[in-house]
């Protein structure tokens, strides 16, 4: 597909998640790069670890970075994951804000220079936001990338609308599991609905948490910061939601048909077995991570009827997973199983016979891990044709400043 350009400009998309950034550029099915959104400083000084890198006169595998991995003052994006043990790690986003604007504009600078090769003063910006961000979020973020980057002009949508959009779609429930958190944004005809709209503070990184602990548990040494991201690459490959966790427990206790073995990095042999679907779990049983909420399938649930009533029946019927997190085999099957049990118990008390008209479907696109950057993309190639309409240019932020975002942008619903 060609380029989308907007006066001779590219329009570029720009998912600003607390797991990864992805850009690309507008009409573009995949993002042109994936940056984890992490920022790196050396726990000791260089100077110190030249000296520390010698041991009996030979420099140690643990403290000699290799030629293509030198550890530098700052360590930005994919740059971190080599030397992981030997940096202070950060992320500037949580819950889809941004908290260090120093390390976003870092990671900003990387992600238009070192991936994208493009200069930001010429490039007209799509971006995405959380359900509820507040006003004077949005507005710094325009100020941002106007005052520091000079972009032309920028857009910026609702996730869940985005969500929505990549699959052609306008209506529907768009269930958000990120790194950091899973939202739940009920959307009708392109608006967000906001007295639906539900947060749930756990996500794919306190899933890997919860597997480094039950990994302890089990008699494996998962302390090194290092460790994460190799309990990070052990969830990815083999954890699972459980559609039946009694039946899953079941199976743990007395077969040994869970357990698959696997090789540490450092050559130690593992053996992973009921852990697998343990850690995911707590995205529908917070209380193992002693977070006092309701799961996902409840907040799901909960957000749907929290709409007015005639629109349930659509939100039903199009309930869209994204995001990373939603990407464990027999998530979208638990959460089905979840939903049905609830309009069983909760709607039709008990009326099997009603149960068999509840039009239910849960859309599990593959390509799901990156849906944001994929409606940011889509809408920005739709509305390049009518930019007018749909971007904010430099010149009338110099003129209206703050009001003027809000007067355009601003998240309105019921």
């Amino acid at each position: 597909m060609a380029a989308v350009t907007i006066h001779d400009q590219p329009v570029i998309a720009l998912d600003n998640g607390a797991g990864s950034i992805k850009i690309g550029y507008a009409g573009s099915t995949f993002p042109h790069a994936v940056i984890p959104t992490v920022v790196g400083r050396p726990l000791i000084r260089s100077s110190a670890l030249k000296q520390a890198a010698t041991v009996a006169g030979r420099p140690t595998a643990a403290a000699s970075p290799s030629p293509q991995t030198d550890l530098k003052e700052l360590m930005i994006g994919d740059e971190t994951t080599a030397l992981r043990h030997l940096l202070d790690i950060s992320s500037p986003i949580a819950n889809g804000v941004i908290r260090n604007e120093a390390d976003m504009a870092l990671l900003w600078n990387y992600a238009f220079s070192e991936k994208l090769r493009q200069d930001p003063s010429t490039c007209w910006i799509s971006t995405s936001e959380p359900p509820g961000m507040g006003d004077p979020q949005r507005a710094r973020l325009f100020e941002m990338l106007f005052e520091q980057y000079r972009v032309p002009a920028i857009q910026t949508n609702l996730q869940g609308t985005l969500i929505l959009y990549s699959i052609g779609e306008t209506t529907g429930l768009a269930v958000d599991c990120g790194e950091s958190c899973c939202q739940v944004q009920p959307i009708y005809e392109g608006i967000g609905l906001t007295r639906g709209i539900s947060r749930l503070h756990l996500g794919g990184h306190q899933v890997t948490e919860k597997l480094i602990r039950l990994m302890q548990i089990r008699g494996y040494d998962f302390n090194k910061s290092a460790d994460f991201e190799v309990a990070r690459a052990i969830k990815e490959m083999f954890c699972y939601s459980a559609v039946d966790p009694a039946l899953e427990k079941r199976l743990a206790l007395d077969t040994a048909v869970l357990e698959k073995p696997f090789t540490l990095p450092d050559g130690q042999s593992c053996v992973i077995g009921a852990e697998r679907y343990l850690a995911p779990e707590v995205l529908f049983n917070p209380s193992l991570m002693n977070v006092e909420c309701e799961g996902l399938s409840t907040q799901v649930w909960d957000s749907i009827n929290n709409c007015p009533m005639d629109v349930r029946t659509s939100l039903y019927g199009n309930i869209v997973l994204a995001g990373g997190s939603s990407m464990f085999p027999g998530l979208p099957s638990r959460l089905e199983r979840d939903l049905k049990a609830y309009y069983l118990d909760r709607a039709v008390k008990g009326d099997k016979a009603r149960l068999a008209r509840f039009k239910l479907r849960i859309v599990d696109a593959p390509r799901r891990k990156h849906m944001v950057y994929q409606g940011s993309a889509t809408y920005a190639a739709i509305t390049a044709s009518s930019p007018e309409e749909h971007f904010m240019t430099r010149a009338q932020w110099a003129e209206e400043g703050a009001n003027g975002v809000t007067a355009r942008f601003a998240q309105r619903g019921n």
